[in-house]
């Protein structure tokens, strides 16, 4: 008669039952066939283990399941960030551009502008040449009058 110590470790694959002989048998007395029906519970015997067997296939069916469920989730989440992401690059990439266009259109602005300001500038300049130009040709033909 054998005494066992039976201990219940709930894994990923399901509840695993480990029984420990107290005392050891001899090779004779355990036979590698018969050494499974020696591991089962002697008060119910193959019927309880193999209940504990299909509750352990059932339990890692099911973590496997989730296990998938888990993968396919992250994938999903991954693929929705790369997404995100290049959305987000896009957004970026169109924000650029405009940018550049709106620095584009204030630099010809600009050009259009300063060039307005160089023609005024030197109209103005003309103005006051031909201004100062007259004037002296006034005082001279005034003094050229008055000399006369």
């Amino acid at each position: 008669m054998y005494t066992y110590v039976c201990t219940y470790i709930p894994t990923s694959r399901g509840i695993h039952l480990f029984t420990q002989n107290q005392s050891s048998p001899t090779a004779e007395e355990v036979e590698p066939e018969t050494q499974q029906e020696t591991e089962t519970n002697p008060l119910f015997g193959n019927r309880w283990r193999t209940t504990i067997q299909k509750s352990g296939d059932k339990i890692h069916k099911t973590n496997q399941r989730r296990e998938r469920d888990l993968l396919k989730a992250q994938k999903d989440a991954n693929d929705a960030l790369k997404d995100y992401r290049a959305r987000k690059n896009d957004n970026l990439e169109e924000k650029r551009i405009g940018v550049m266009k709106d620095q584009e259109r204030i630099k010809r602005d600009l050009e259009r502008k300063n060039e307005r300001m160089v023609k005024a500038v030197n109209q103005d300049y003309k103005e006051k040449k031909e201004s100062i130009v007259m004037s002296i040709e006034d005082k001279i033909l005034y003094s050229k009058n008055l000399t006369q």
